[in-house]
């Protein structure tokens, strides 16, 4: 950490709740989960470490960052058959992500972000890309089940990314299902698409029913559901550091327009009645979504 006012308000947000306790300066926090229950899993290793302190916390998240960034070079070289554009793009990704804010502002602004909210993100897509290579059916059951699980995880990890994380990944599926009947020439049949329906409410629900049950465990006192989302509640519909974008001018638009211009092919495949050899078009959804 650089020490900025930034920097200190991350630190802030993210560790310096959980090292108090672990530092004996308090017997407890009033936790809202800000960005996620991400605690329990740091938990989890201080306990193995029997290490709660700051330079912990950095090797940790360094060590998670690099995860990410290795799922990312995963995905890429993955899905892009020219390998020299595909080192470019990662190369351009690691710059963007890791460097390019130290150079332009002089702070850490990518600790928004990294580990808590793309960890998850950028595992979803590279077991994705994964999947896709596959063609084993007994294998790509199993991992569709793997990828529920990490959804789940990715849901205690940070509500946010992990919704994401469950729908991309369950439209992943229903895409994938879809094509595949019309690879072969056969309708798509209700059923099939029945359980993409039912998986997502049961990972949900028993991300509520872990938290619930943790909460308890320590506290002894249930949850209120209406407390669990409050932060975001507070946050996206009253505001918070929030400025009303320009719906016309905004870079941010551009991201948008390549998120839509990813989505053609996928979509153009399902309705083009000329081509309809096999194609690994559901990635496309997926990381669109992402």
């Amino acid at each position: 950490y650089d020490f900025s006012e930034a920097s200190i308000m991350h630190f802030a947000s993210y560790f310096s709740p959980v090292y108090k306790v672990y530092s004996g300066q308090t017997i407890g926090i009033d936790f809202t989960n800000l960005y996620g229950y991400y605690p329990y899993f740091y938990n989890i290793v201080f306990k193995i470490f029997n290490n709660a302190s700051v330079p912990f916390f950095s090797l940790i998240n360094s060590l998670l960052v690099c995860l990410s960034t290795f799922f990312v070079f995963i995905t890429i070289f993955l899905n892009v058959k020219n390998k020299v554009l595909a080192f470019n793009f990662f190369l351009t990704y690691v710059y963007l992500y890791n460097f390019a804010n130290i150079f332009s502002t002089h702070t850490l602004y990518f600790l928004q972000f990294m580990p808590h909210r793309i960890f998850f993100i950028t595992f979803i897509m590279a077991f994705a890309s994964l999947y896709t290579k596959i063609k084993q059916i007994n294998v790509q059951n199993i991992m569709k089940i793997i990828g529920y699980l990490i959804s789940l995880l990715s849901i205690l990890w940070n509500i946010e990314s992990g919704l994401i994380v469950l729908f991309s990944w369950t439209l992943f599926l229903i895409y994938g299902q879809i094509e595949e009947d019309i690879t072969k020439g056969t309708k798509t049949k209700v059923n099939k698409l029945s359980i993409y329906v039912v998986a997502p409410v049961i990972v949900i629900l028993s991300c509520l029913a872990i938290i619930k049950l943790i909460t308890f465990a320590k506290s002894g006192i249930w949850t209120n559901p209406n407390s669990n989302f409050y932060y975001q509640t507070l946050f996206y519909k009253a505001g918070y550091y929030m400025l009303p974008m320009p719906l016309f001018k905004h870079p941010w638009l551009l991201v948008i327009l390549a998120y839509l211009i990813a989505l053609i092919r996928p979509i153009n495949y399902l309705f083009d009645k000329q081509n309809k050899k096999e194609q690994d078009t559901a990635i496309f959804l997926l990381l669109s979504l992402c």
